[in-house]
């Protein structure tokens, strides 16, 4: 999708989506592909980073995004990136390997 549309992929019609660009991220059952996927997803992240001069604190996952048409829920996405529906120690590795990226 062009970075100037805009997609559902965090908060429905919330700022979200309106202001940020949303990157989804393959989910696999082997290992080593889903290991690629991530490897790539950080890569892109971390171009699309530099291309638009976005900081570290703003690479956030769509759980960020509170969904105020949903009751306020938060998504826990993406699911593989998150440990029990929240951002944790997998969301730590992740954002490390896209600020090495």
């Amino acid at each position: 999708m062009p970075l100037n549309e805009a997609g559902e992929h965090a908060d429905h019609d919330g700022p979200g989506n309106r202001t940020s660009i949303g990157i989804e991220i393959c989910e696999f059952h082997e290992s080593g592909r889903q290991q690629r996927a991530l490897d790539r997803a950080a890569e892109l992240i971390a171009d699309v980073r530099k291309r638009f001069g976005i900081g570290m604190d703003n690479v956030v996952p769509h759980y960020y995004w509170t969904m105020h048409r949903y009751n306020n829920w938060q998504k826990p996405c993406p699911a593989i990136l998150m440990n029990d529906g929240k951002p944790g120690a997998k969301w730590d590795a992740f954002r490390n390997r896209v600020s090495r990226a």
